[in-house]
């Protein structure tokens, strides 16, 4: 999905493009088809159904630890499908109590949440931001604008994309109420109402506004509209809690535990917990109409600003909480260490959810083939190949290739050091070498400089946020980089010492050989 991952494609775009202009572009085709050839199986399948076959080949292909599914088919049928692992390496098999972080599909019960609040009157739609939070105060172009409650739920309030970095460059503890104090002004990107622009704030700012108008909590706000009318007793907004997957990231191409923050702040849009047997209740409620009193909350929650289309499509509106492509009502997730894809056809009836302990888009592929074979009635769902899927890990690989190109380059210098210390050549510098060593001087300076301002010149995040989300490859990575500039400076020193040695020596033999001569 687009939205979920623009950040990624960015960063990777940049990596790609620098990588060719310092032409090591066959050298960079030569690792790609090596570790593209390198095999690894995440799981074996517990059952022998041809879909659970399926699936593992994507858990291979997308290095997936764990995989819940819910699939609600049109006659409201419900299957469970668990394959894998709670963590990598463990005995602990994913099933029905298994609870993962939903991500962005949190948006979904914070639209509700905010659906039913208008239908009893205690928000409304055109609600402005600042007659709540009055704190907070919204600009464009240098002037002060209006934002309102719709917009924040719609992702058309024109907050940008690299408002991130309030959620992820503060402290995990912080709560909504202090991280929106602590922002005070956010300068937007284009004029509210005009233009999408999805920014996991706006469910933040919106989930707040509602705690004030209602005085309860997020928590207490989750439990009375959503959580308590749906029997759903095992789903969570606590950092800690009992049975929960561990999160993994792909990292030096394989799956790996990975103990991202828990950002309290950002519970409203990305960090509510479920697990199948939960989600089946969700799931029965979005395509089914067991709830009549919930009927008109629920259908203004599907209701889209058809003004504004999304960037998933000219066909494709945003509502509360979810993408609306015709009766096909989707939404992806994806935190630093899991992923998700909930979805249902208003049509047929048919819904699915799908959860993963890993931040894989695979999990999104999954969902949206399930989803629209569902919808067709199929009897038998079969998805495609697995190798059609263009994989988020490709940024562990770029990484990965860069720290094997640096490599060299470190053991070049520390050669030269070797022989300028201890073999101690001559001092003299032939122009060759010395445009050698300027030139790999030049590269990691350039190289070090470039990781260290990537986040905040390409997206205008910090340091802080944009490791979070990155694969430790790309730690390693900067770190040789700064390593390899390191060397490369004592390695002048070295040479800067013993020319001013050798000239001086030069200096004083020149001396001794004139007064030899007088």
């Amino acid at each position: 999905m687009k939205t979920e991952t623009s950040h990624y494609n960015r960063i990777v775009n940049l990596v790609y493009k620098s990588i060719y202009k310092m032409k090591f572009k066959y050298l960079f085709i030569f690792f790609s088809f090596i570790f593209i050839n390198i095999s690894y199986a995440a799981t074996e399948s517990t059952g022998n159904s041809a879909l659970e076959k399926q699936l593992v080949e994507y858990m291979n292909v997308g290095k997936i630890p764990g995989l819940s599914i819910v699939i609600l088919d049109s006659k409201k049928d419900a299957k469970f499908i668990f394959l894998g692992k709670e963590r990598m390496n463990a005995d602990k098999n994913i099933d029905g109590t298994t609870l993962f972080e939903l991500a962005s599909t949190s948006k979904a019960f914070t639209g509700f949440i905010a659906a039913r609040l208008i239908e009893e009157g205690k928000i409304k739609g055109d609600t402005k931001v600042s007659s709540t939070l009055p704190a907070l105060s919204f600009y464009y172009d240098s002037k002060p604008v209006e934002v309102t409650f719709l917009q924040l739920l719609h992702h058309t309030s024109g907050i940008p994309f690299s408002s991130i970095d309030f959620v992820y460059g503060g402290q995990d503890n912080t709560s909504l109420a202090d991280m929106l104090n602590k922002i005070g002004k956010i300068e937007l990107q284009s004029v509210p109402g005009n233009s999408h622009s999805y920014s996991t704030i706006n469910y933040g700012i919106a989930a707040r506004m509602m705690e004030i108008v209602t005085q309860m909590s997020y928590q207490q706000l989750l439990q009375t509209y959503v959580l308590a009318p749906f029997n759903m007793n095992q789903t969570s907004v606590e950092a800690f809690v009992e049975n929960k997957s561990t999160g993994h990231q792909i990292s030096y191409l394989a799956p790996r535990p990975y103990n991202a923050p828990f950002v309290v702040a950002n519970v409203p849009a990305g960090y509510i917990q479920t697990n199948a047997i939960d989600m089946e209740k969700w799931l029965r409620f979005l395509s089914g109409d067991d709830y009549p009193a919930l009927e008109h909350a629920k259908k203004r929650m599907f209701t889209p600003d058809k003004a504004v289309v999304t960037n998933e499509g000219n066909n494709s509106h945003y509502a509360m909480g979810w993408y609306v492509n015709g009766e096909k009502i989707f939404h992806t997730g994806m935190n630093p260490s899991f992923s998700s894809f909930v979805g249902v056809n208003v049509g047929s009836g048919a819904a699915v959810a799908v959860m993963a302990n890993v931040n894989s888009n695979v999990t999104f592929a999954i969902g949206e083939q399930i989803l629209d074979q569902l919808s067709s009635n199929q009897q038998i769902l079969k998805l495609t190949s697995p190798d059609d899927v263009k994989l988020f890990d490709s940024f562990d690989r770029v990484f990965l290739i860069i720290s094997l190109i640096i490599l060299p380059f470190i053991l070049l210098i520390g050669f030269r050091i070797y022989r300028n210390i201890f073999v101690k050549e001559s001092a003299r510098f032939s122009k060759k070498n010395r445009f050698i060593l300027i030139s790999l001087i030049i590269f990691c300076m350039f190289c070090t400089v470039l990781s260290l301002i990537l986040p905040m010149a390409i997206l205008n995040i910090s340091w802080k946020t944009f490791v979070i989300w990155m694969p430790s490859s790309f730690l390693l990575m900067s770190a040789l980089l700064i390593f390899s500039l390191l060397v490369s400076i004592f390695n002048c020193s070295i040479i800067l010492v013993r020319r001013i040695k050798f000239a001086k020596e030069q200096s004083r033999n020149n001396y001794l050989t004139r007064s030899d001569t007088i």
